[in-house]
């Protein structure tokens, strides 16, 4: 958009579109020929069909893998790890006041929202031109928009990453493993500030899922732009992706390398399924084809 229009729509406040308006405009006919609405359109169809090429096998892969990687770290130290208990301990916090306090803390994953939804057009070099967050929520107005503006703030907790980048910039003048009194040496509440950390990360990733999960129940403009079945399959994929980060990062015993090994297992146990599978069609129909000029035979005599 360029500074001239930007400054006619301020000034007529139209920012906030009506949606009806505009869908009832982009079903007519006419609009419908016109090239960049007929562009749109075969987009969203490469989008579904990537979809159910690309991000349904890696969704599922993903699942199986994280779900062996889950399996190994409880096999191991993973439920005495303070890193894992603590996040456990933050999470459960949240998902047992969250009904309770949904709507109070709306506007504030609407802040993160669209400030993540800033960040993203930063980091892709658009021009943001204006943004607004309210308790019924917000909206950003840029020049341009790609797949990784509009949906990164349903993959990227934004909140829980800067509780990390906090708690390193304090990291680098305290010892985080060394509990801290706040109310004098000699007593008082002992704070430990790595324990903190954990239960914030657990606290705030499970307020990201928690309100995502929320938004997503209705139509989302954001999911709407790049095709519903596209966006919640690449979303799905996104979490859990970063689901099996924080858990190795959680786990003493975990590595990435270990990661990588489910990863492996997994594309071994269902590519040999698939294999085995392939095989056994293969050989039923050579059997049934091999069989065939007897069976004829047997039917002319019959």
């Amino acid at each position: 958009m360029s500074t001239t229009a930007y400054r006619a729509r301020k000034n007529q406040n139209v920012f906030r579109h009506d949606r009806k308006g505009a869908r009832a405009r982009r079903d007519q006919p006419e609009t419908l020929r016109r090239p960049d609405v007929a562009e749109q359109r075969q987009r969203l169809r490469n989008k579904h069909l990537v979809g159910w090429l690309l991000l349904v096998p890696a969704c599922l892969f993903t699942l199986i893998a994280l779900a062996d990687l889950l399996h190994s770290g409880l096999r191991g130290d993973l439920p005495e790890s303070r890193a894992f208990r603590w996040f456990v301990v933050g999470a459960a916090f949240w998902l047992a006041i969250f009904p309770l306090l949904r709507r109070s803390f709306m506007i504030t994953y609407v802040f993160g929202h669209e400030m993540t939804h800033i960040l993203a057009a930063r980091l892709s070099g658009a021009k943001v031109y204006d943004w607004s967050v309210s308790k019924s929520g917000g909206w950003v107005d840029t020049d341009r928009s790609n797949t990784f503006i509009s949906l990164s703030p349903y993959f990227i907790p934004l909140y829980t990453l800067l509780v990390v980048l906090l708690f390193s910039a304090i990291g680098s003048f305290i010892n985080l493993q060394m509990p801290i009194s706040i109310f004098g040496n000699d007593g008082g509440v002992m704070l430990h500030p790595l324990k903190t950390m954990y239960g914030l990360v657990g606290l705030t990733w499970a307020f990201h899922v928690t309100y995502t999960l929320h938004t997503m129940r209705d139509a989302q403009s954001d999911l709407l732009r790049n095709g519903e079945f596209f966006s919640v399959l690449l979303i799905l994929w996104l979490n859990t992706v970063v689901a099996a980060a924080f858990l190795i990062l959680a786990s003493p015993e975990l590595t990435w390398l270990q990661a990588w090994e489910c990863v492996a297992r997994t594309g071994e146990t269902i590519g040999g399924g698939i294999w085995r599978n392939l095989a056994w069609l293969f050989t039923s129909m050579s059997d049934e084809v091999t069989a065939m000029p007897e069976s004829i035979e047997n039917w002319g005599h019959e």
